[in-house]
């Protein structure tokens, strides 16, 4: 009995000339290291020494951070104190000059200094009742424009947004008013950097 093998079998392919078709060789696994833990670095070549070092120096700058936060807070109360005096002083001045109507002088003493170098909000209260005080004594706006200097029109458009922020209707009325010939006067650009400025806030 002749036994008949299919044409795939391995002799087969032998015979003909062929080599038989061989199995790939099961794939290696290469297991990854494992990641470092983020939170342990390692301090392999550190030497005590060194390792001691860091954390004083860190600890030391810590302290001395901490010491001019305090510095800072201490100066900027102590300068508050000093900022406010100085408001009342112009206050007494302004009121002199509106007794002898003198709104434009008045607005200009009281735009003077402004705003006050303190992020303080009672000393920036404290001038922007000085200064709503010279804004709502001003009658005739054409002629205060005429008379005031241009180094004043930036500030003075700060304190007209304060005046809108109020919410009050007669101080919205009057900065609206003088906002409109300010604008004028001064151009869309004075707007453009009373807004952009957000160091000198009012």
């Amino acid at each position: 009995m002749k036994l008949t093998l299919p044409e795939s079998h391995p002799s087969l392919s032998a015979a003909n000339g062929s080599c038989p078709r061989r199995r790939p060789p099961p794939q290696q696994h290469t297991r990854c290291p494992d990641p470092p833990h983020l939170s342990t670095p390692t301090l392999t070549g550190i030497s005590h020494h060194q390792t001691s070092a860091a954390v004083k120096l860190l600890s030391d700058r810590k302290d001395q951070a901490k010491g001019i936060h305090i510095m800072t807070e201490f100066v900027e109360s102590e300068n508050a104190e000093a900022i406010i005096l100085r408001i009342e002083q112009k206050s007494q001045k302004i009121e002199a000059l509106l007794k002898q109507y003198k709104p434009v002088d008045a607005l200009k003493t009281a735009l003077e200094g402004s705003a006050p170098r303190t992020m303080d909000e009672r000393c920036k209260s404290a001038n922007w009742i000085v200064v709503h005080r010279a804004i709502m004594a001003i009658k005739d706006i054409d002629g205060m424009m005429s008379s005031l200097d241009p180094e004043y029109y930036d500030i003075l458009m700060k304190y007209l947004y304060r005046g809108l922020s109020t919410g009050d209707r007669p101080t919205c009325d009057q900065c609206l008013r003088i906002h409109e010939k300010l604008t004028q006067r001064a151009g869309l650009g004075c707007i453009l950097r009373s807004l952009s400025d957000t160091e000198n806030t009012v």
